[in-house]
């Protein structure tokens, strides 16, 4: 879960209400691990797609030095160890009406949140 801070100030968040991009700041942390945060760039599009890219610092368990996927222990566990691990990160998000959107087209089901057909069309 991730919070942005919009550089550019307050304004309307739905698709088709901002400018062609919108920069912001994006820090968070993953909910499935104490230890897991990123920080970066985020650019909601005029569409209602967000891009984000940064940095990602997390813990990774691995095979304590000295085994090697195969090996035979007589411990009920397989010997580990965690270490800090960084690495880049991509991401592509969606405005909610955007995810309806995409759900109903690919699934077919009409979800509370979307529109009717020919809703907004003039006779």
């Amino acid at each position: 879960m991730g919070l942005s801070y919009y550089l550019s100030g307050p304004a309307d968040m739905f698709p088709g209400h901002v400018p062609v991009f919108r920069p912001a700041i994006l820090i968070g942390a993953t909910p499935d691990s104490a230890i897991n945060f990123f920080v970066g760039m985020n650019l909601e599009t005029k569409i209602g797609i967000d891009l984000a890219g940064g940095f990602q610092l997390g813990q990774v368990k691995s095979l304590q030095q000295g085994y090697q996927v195969g090996d035979m222990t007589s411990a009920t566990s397989a010997p580990t160890r965690t270490s800090p691990h960084g690495a880049a990160f991509l991401s592509v998000g969606f405005d909610y009406k955007v995810f309806l959107g995409l759900f109903n087209k690919v699934s077919g089901v009409k979800t509370a949140g979307a529109p009717a057909q020919g809703a907004g069309k003039q006779p």
